[in-house]
């Protein structure tokens, strides 16, 4: 988009549109954003530091919803959307990407007002993932996510 240089400004612009409190759509500072990077590559990404996480996901189930749909099944997948996750969004200038606190439904709407990007939502105790890659493919991680993503009925 014109003007906009990084995902994580798109993020924060289409977070300013849809007036979603800063306090309820969080930013991560650096260290803490680069803390909660490190600690979700060290649960779910069994080697080293690797651009996609996904081609290194021990375990997953994953699902093709259609070109840019996957994000609309956020809100049914996860067990509470209303809970805090962690959201760490690919970017393509360093640290390569942006950390944020907030809430699948939150989320969700987010990523429908951007253009497409690769991302994470994590369970803050690290139980599961959902990620959403550059191939319009949602991935689960974790038991109870692979479960739900596997009986989801949604189109």
């Amino acid at each position: 988009m014109p003007g906009l240089n990084t995902n994580a400004e798109e993020i924060e612009r289409a977070r300013q549109t849809l007036a979603i409190a800063p306090d309820r759509f969080r930013h991560l500072p650096e260290e803490e954003a680069l803390r909660t990077y490190q600690s979700a590559l060290r649960q779910f990404v069994p080697m080293g530091q690797p651009r996609w996480w996904r081609e290194y996901f021990s375990t997953r189930t994953s699902r093709h919803f259609g070109k840019g749909d996957g994000f609309s099944h956020l809100s049914k997948l996860v067990p509470d959307p209303d809970e805090l996750v962690w959201f760490i969004a690919e970017d393509f200038v360093e640290p390569e990407f942006s950390a944020w606190e907030a809430t699948p439904r939150d989320i969700q709407a987010v990523l429908g007002e951007c253009y497409s990007f690769e991302y994470y939502l994590i369970q803050q105790q690290f139980r599961w993932l959902l990620c959403e890659n550059h191939h319009d493919v949602l991935i689960a991680v974790g038991k109870e996510m692979e479960e739900r993503l596997n009986n989801y009925q949604g189109a």
